[in-house]
C-alpha cells in the first residue's frame, strides 16, 4: 500500500544523550564586518573553523578560527592573497592523514577577473600555499573540492571561457595544484554551476551537483551530471520546479552505490518577488535512473532548502538546511534513515534574523556539528560565523523537542491537485491549487469541515490565485477537511490536522 503521509513528534528528554557530549551553539566575530564561514573540521584541539573575512582595515581574506570542544574561542588567523587580492573559499576536504585541508575558491586581484584557485592548510588554518588552478584570463570559480587517494585534486565550479553565460567547469590538478586536464559542461543560453562533487565506485568517475538556470522563463533547476574518471560527460539529470525557482544539488555517492542530492524544489513566489521552497532528496542509480524522491516539510516553516548532506553509513544521513518563517530564517539539522524516513529534524535559535547553514558532520563524541553564518537583520548588528554543537538526538541543549516532520512521496499529499502546509498546525495553513490551468477568469471556493460534517470555514467564491492562507485558529484541536471548488467543479479534498 503506497504511504502518502506520515507525522513524526518526537518528545526527548535528558535521557536523549550521553553527558559526556558537548553542545553549545555560538556565533564568532572575526576582524571585521562580512564573515562568511564555510567549513568546520575536528582537530586534535577541538575544531577549526573555516571561511574567508575582511581584517580591520577591510581587506578580504581567510579567516580560520580555532574552537575547543566546548566552543571557547582558542585562535583567530588571518590570511590574504598577494598584492590585495581578494581570496574567497566555498568548499573544503580534509586529508587526516597528514593533517591538512584543501579548499576551492577564488582569487581576485583588484578590478580584475576572478579566477579559481585552491588553497591548502594544516589543521591549524596556516597556509602551506595558494595556487590559480585555471586560466586567469577568463572568470573562473572554484565551488567545490574533491581529494583523490593518490593525492589529485578535483575542482568543480564554473567559467565563462567558452560561453559567457557560464557553463560548469571541472579541473584536474596534482597534489600540489598543477594542472592537469580541465573539461566544461552546458550548453548555450543556460547559466550552469557546479557546487559539489563527489567518486564514483566501479571506475563511475565523478558525479557534479549544481544548477542550471534558463534566461527565458528565468528558472533555476536541480542539476546532476555524471563524468567518467577523464572528465568525459556520461549523463545528466535536472529537476525541480518549472514555474518557480529550485536549489542547487548537492550530492554524494553512497555505500549503496546510489546518488543521493539534497536541495529544494520552489513552489510559491510572493507580492516581492521572494520564491518559497520545500527541500527534496533524491535519488539515482549510478546510470542516472530514478529510485525515489522525497519531499518534506517542518513544523510551522513556510520555506526550506537544504544546503549540504553527510552520510553518516549506509542508513543514515544528515542534512543541514535553511529554515524560514519570517521574519527569522533559522539554521537546521534533519536526520533521515537510508530511504529517506524521518529520524529527527531542528531548528536552533539564532542571533539574528537570517541565519545560512553550509556544513555538517559527525563529530567523534557521537553528535554532530553545524557551521554557518548570520546576515544582519533589522538590528543591524554584524555578520559573524556559526557553529552549532549538538548531541546524537540533534540537542544543543540538554533535552529539547524535535520539530513536527511532514513527509509527503512525490506529490507531498493524497490529492495530486491540492497541498496543504504546515500541516498539522496552529490553525493557520496554506492551500496550493497544482496541475491546474491558471486563467484569470477562473474563480475557486475553499470550505472547511469539522469530523461530524460542520462547516468551519467558507472563503466564498475568489478570483483563482494558487496559494491561499486559511485561519481556523479559533477552532478547537482536531482532525479538519478541506474540499475546494474550481469554477464550481469539485477539485477535491484532503485532510489537515490542528493542534
Amino acid at each position: 500500500m503506497k504511504k502518502n503521509i506520515y507525522i513524526l513528534i518526537l518528545f526527548l528528554t535528558s535521557l536523549s544523550a550521553s553527558s559526556q557530549v558537548e553542545r553549545f551553539n555560538q556565533s564568532y566575530d572575526m576582524y571585521g564586518w562580512g564573515d562568511y564561514c564555510s567549513n568546520v573540521f575536528e582537530t586534535n584541539y577541538g575544531y577549526l573553523v573555516c571561511g574567508y573575512t575582511k581584517d580591520m582595515s577591510g581587506n578580504p581574506g581567510l579567516g580560520f578560527l580555532r574552537i575547543d570542544f566546548q566552543g571557547n574561542e582558542l585562535e583567530k588567523k588571518f590570511f590574504a592573497g598577494p598584492n590585495q587580492m581578494n581570496y574567497q573559499i566555498y568548499d573544503g576536504f580534509a586529508n587526516y592523514n597528514d593533517s591538512t585541508i584543501y579548499f576551492a575558491g577564488i582569487g581576485q586581484f583588484p578590478n580584475l577577473d576572478i579566477s579559481a584557485i585552491v588553497v591548502k592548510t594544516n589543521m591549524k588554518g596556516d597556509t602551506i600555499w595558494s595556487k590559480f588552478v585555471f586560466d586567469t584570463t577568463y572568470n573562473s570559480q572554484g565551488g567545490a573540492i574533491y581529494r583523490e587517494i593518490n593525492g589529485d585534486l578535483l575542482i568543480v565550479g564554473s567559467t565563462d571561457r567558452t560561453d559567457p553565460n557560464v557553463n560548469i567547469l571541472l579541473v584536474k590538478t596534482d597534489s600540489l595544484g598543477n594542472f592537469i586536464w580541465d573539461k566544461e559542461y552546458g550548453v548555450m543560453g543556460t547559466y550552469d554551476t557546479g557546487w559539489s562533487i563527489d567518486k564514483c565506485d566501479n571506475d563511475n568517475g565523478y558525479v557534479i551537483g549544481g544548477g542550471k538556470y534558463y534566461f527565458g522563463p528565468q528558472i533555476g533547476r536541480s542539476y546532476i551530471i555524471n563524468v567518467d574518471s577523464s572528465g568525459n560527460f556520461q549523463w545528466q539529470y535536472e529537476y525541480g520546479s518549472t514555474i518557480y525557482q529550485n536549489w542547487s544539488a548537492m550530492v554524494l555517492y553512497t555505500q549503496n552505490n546510489q546518488i543521493i542530492s539534497a536541495a529544494a524544489k520552489g513552489f510559491y513566489k510572493d507580492i516581492t518577488d521572494n520564491f518559497w521552497s520545500k527541500p527534496n532528496i533524491q535519488w539515482l542509480d549510478e546510470n542516472g535512473g530514478f529510485i525515489n524522491y522525497r519531499e518534506y516539510a517542518i513544523d510551522s516553516f513556510p520555506s526550506i532548502a537544504f544546503d549540504d548532506l553527510y552520510e553518516i553509513n549506509a542508513n543514515e544521513y544528515l542534512f543541514t538546511g535553511t529554515f524560514l518563517t519570517y521574519p527569522d530564517q533559522r539554521m537546521g539539522l534533519f536526520k533521515t534513515n537510508g530511504v529517506g524516513d524521518t529520524i529527527f529534524g531542528h531548528t536552533y535559535q539564532g542571533v539574528n534574523q537570517w541565519e545560512f547553514s553550509n556544513d555538517v558532520k559527525p563529530t567523534s563524541d557521537g553528535g554532530y556539528i553545524i557551521a554557518g553564518f548570520n546576515y544582519p537583520g533589522l538590528n543591524g548588528v554584524s555578520q559573524n560565523y556559526r557553529v552549532i554543537k549538538v548531541d546524537s538526538l540533534g540537542c544543543d541543549t540538554l533535552g529539547c523537542e524535535t520539530v513536527g516532520i511532514m513527509e509527503y512521496e512525490n506529490s507531498w499529499n493524497e490529492n495530486e491537485n491540492l497541498l496543504v502546509f504546515p500541516n498539522p498546525s496552529t490553525g493557520k495553513f496554506y492551500i496550493e491549487i497544482k496541475n491546474i490551468p491558471i486563467s484569470p477568469f477562473f474563480e475557486t471556493k475553499i470550505e472547511v469541515y469539522d469530523l461530524l460534517g460542520n462547516l468551519v470555514f467558507q472563503s466564498g467564491n475568489k478570483l483563482f490565485q494558487n496559494l491561499t492562507e486559511i485561519d481556523i485558529s479559533n477552532n478547537s484541536q482536531g482532525i479538519y477537511f478541506v474540499k475546494v471548488y474550481f469554477n464550481d467543479a469539485s477539485v477535491g479534498s484532503i485532510g489537515v490536522i490542528k493542534q
